[in-house]
């Protein structure tokens, strides 16, 4: 009995709240363009007869998603993605992730080799990035034209999360569970049983 309870501190820290990442519902997110999103991904078009403007960006046309999170310095947030291309150069089609104003490019024409009118996807890729201020930050998904709006360009993305920073409680429960393992294991090899 007294085994379990010295495991007691362990099991609750590791289901606390702050040792699991959220997972975030991305139907809920502002859509513009041509935007499929559920609560596990979403899916943004460069759909030549939407004609949202993604001049802000550096493109033509395109779509995006975006929200506002609330977000504490050394939570991570993670996601999976994949690109799809039909264009060319010059026309470089892009997909960017927009923390802040901190963008990152997760994709473009050229990054997939240069073949005209041929279909070219990066496959489904991981991406993390590590929040740096806490705070409300803007984050946006972008997939955009460049140059032109003739070939479409898709961006998927799924199983966003955010891992929340561990609280002090939840450190302090993990260290009183771990020292429990330990009498628990040095009893047990010395063949007594705990006080």
């Amino acid at each position: 009995m007294r085994k379990r309870l010295y495991a007691l501190p362990l099991m609750l820290a590791m289901l606390s709240p702050g040792a699991f990442a959220e997972v975030i519902d991305l139907s809920s997110w502002t859509a513009n363009g041509n935007v499929i999103s559920s609560s596990s991904g979403a899916i943004l078009s460069t759909t030549k007869n939407h004609n949202y403007s993604t001049a802000s960006y550096g493109g033509t046309t395109g779509s995006t998603l975006s929200t506002v999170l609330e977000l504490v310095a050394g939570s991570v947030i993670s996601f999976d993605w994949n690109f799809t291309t039909s264009d060319y150069s010059p026309y470089n089609d892009f997909a960017l992730f927009i923390i802040g104003d901190e963008a990152t490019t997760l994709a473009d024409v050229l990054s997939l080799g240069n073949t005209p009118a041929t279909t070219r996807s990066t496959g489904w890729q991981s991406f993390s990035y590590t929040v740096e201020t806490t705070g409300s930050s803007a984050v946006t998904f972008v997939a955009s034209n460049a140059l032109d709006k003739k070939f479409q360009s898709t961006l998927q993305v799924s199983n966003l999360t955010v891992s929340a920073v561990p609280e002090p409680q939840t450190y302090a429960l993990l260290g009183i569970g771990v020292i429990g393992l330990l009498l628990s294991l040095r009893a047990r090899r010395q063949g007594a049983t705990p006080a």
